[in-house]
């Protein structure tokens, strides 16, 4: 695929997406899991061909493979035993689970942890060259994790208490402050991050 025909697939799919959100927040066409479903179809499509215009397919398959990974493992780890995310469980309405975490989560993870943390933290920190440089190699991974913070704050609040249909469930007696929960699981959110900085190859524009 070309750069300008890539360029205008992307923006019809950020303006696909835009349009879906809009429609799912007020008219909710959908159940749980199909509106879920269809959200991170577009994370990925969109991130899948922003992504592939800097990395070969090989680096590309790479920070999939790690971040659904780290994001399963670590999502496990946390409905067993209340570390890194404090305790919680899933419903059964964003459909099939790995092990005890729904298949949707971890493309998701992927998906934003390219596509809003990884990309943001290049243009926060100035980084429009085709390498890392410096303290850059640092600063990169390291801002990365914290917008991925951010993000979770802005949406594990809603999903976790206030909604009456929410796939994800806050254990009422084992319930930790979300700022506590996503500080403690910063290093997690950083860890595919530093692993794409470390991929061989050339950084494409």
């Amino acid at each position: 695929m070309n750069k300008a025909l890539s360029n205008n697939v992307i923006w019809l799919l950020v303006a696909g997406y835009f349009l879906w959100v809009l429609a799912d927040s007020f008219f909710h066409p959908a159940s749980t899991g199909v509106s879920a479903t269809v959200n991170v179809f577009f994370v990925i499509a969109i991130a899948t061909l922003h992504g592939l215009r800097r990395y070969s397919v090989k680096q590309f398959l790479i920070f999939f493979v790690i971040a659904f990974t780290v994001s399963n493992f670590y999502e496990n780890l946390s409905l067993l035993t209340g570390f890194p995310f404090g305790h919680y469980h899933y419903t059964e309405a964003l459909g099939p689970k790995l092990f005890l975490v729904p298949l949707l989560i971890a493309p998701a993870y992927f998906g934003c942890g390219y596509l809003v943390a990884w990309s943001l933290a290049h243009v926060f920190v100035g980084v429009f060259g085709n390498k890392l440089r410096a303290e850059q190699i640092w600063r990169v991974p390291l801002v990365a994790a914290f917008v991925m913070v951010m993000w979770d704050l802005t949406m594990d609040p809603i999903a976790a208490t206030l909604r009456s249909t929410s796939p994800v469930r806050a254990l009422p007696r084992h319930r930790k402050s979300n700022l506590i929960r996503q500080i403690e699981g910063t290093g997690i959110k950083l860890r595919p991050h530093t692993r794409l900085r470390v991929l061989p190859g050339r950084y494409l524009r």
